[in-house]
């Protein structure tokens, strides 16, 4: 028999700058009637107006914990128990930034490690890079592409691999999903 924990239903939409990853799993939460979670590092950074510090990431993984732990209880308020969120980015993203543009702490390691998520939808850099002042890798997105992709693969994890521009993307992610979230 399965636990009310183990029911719970979390898929992580990721990817490098600019490949639709908002748009997308904000198309699937709604699809499934679950809660969207976004980027939090974003809003954070935008509301301070600045770029990352190494010294952020201890809060990003503290306040990203707590936004799923706030989505599935939610949920559980709401009857929509066992609950489904639908990520926008989470520690991999945080991985793969901090190594690349820091050093690597054992904090967002562990972090990594233990995010368990149902699945990973990754999405290729095939989208045209739209410039915005959080984003500084245009030249980059198909290296940390296969950086993200060797990473989550090494994990162990469940990942499904989207392209396309529009709509298609979205049926793709929708397609491979019913999998998972029925």
């Amino acid at each position: 028999m399965h636990t009310f924990m183990s029911m719970r239903k979390h898929i992580i939409v990721t990817g490098p700058e600019s490949t639709g990853k908002t748009t997308l799993s904000k198309k699937i939460a709604e699809a499934y009637d679950a809660i969207w979670i976004p980027e939090y590092a974003r809003g954070y950074l935008e509301a301070l107006d600045r770029k990352a510090l190494g010294t952020d990431f201890p809060h990003f993984v503290q306040t990203t914990n707590q936004l799923i732990e706030a989505g599935f209880q939610q949920q559980e308020r709401a009857g929509q128990s066992p609950g489904t969120i639908i990520q926008d980015t989470s520690h991999e993203i945080l991985h793969i930034w901090q190594a690349d543009k820091f050093t690597l702490s054992p904090l967002v390691e562990e972090a990594f490690k233990h995010a368990r998520p149902d699945a990973y939808v990754l999405c290729q850099p095939d989208l045209p890079w739209e410039p915005d002042p959080q984003r500084e890798d245009p030249h980059r997105r198909q290296e940390l592409y296969e950086t993200l992709h060797a990473l989550l693969l090494a994990s162990g994890s469940r990942v499904i691999e989207v392209s396309g521009f529009g709509e298609s993307r979205t049926k793709t992610a929708l397609s491979q999903l019913k999998f998972i979230l029925r």
